[in-house]
């Protein structure tokens, strides 16, 4: 997450000084950055699997309750 708004305003700040256009673009990048920040920070929230309170995951990831036959 850091390493995205980093990305983002070190892009805006180089863009700046390239362009003339000073403060914007470094503005712009840090929004950019954050929300690109948060996207991934959402994705990899999401992407954990839950599990009832007190019954581990067996190793294989699954609770043995998916509708798929074997």
């Amino acid at each position: 997450m850091v390493g995205t708004v980093l990305a983002g305003t070190l892009g805006g700040w180089w863009l700046d000084k390239k362009l003339g256009t000073s403060p914007w673009l470094v503005v712009v990048g840090s929004v950019l950055g954050v929300g690109g920040g948060l996207t991934v920070f959402l994705r990899a929230v999401l992407r954990t699997p839950s599990s009832k309170p007190g019954k581990p995951l067996p190793p294989g990831g699954s609770d043995g309750n998916d509708k798929r036959q074997s």
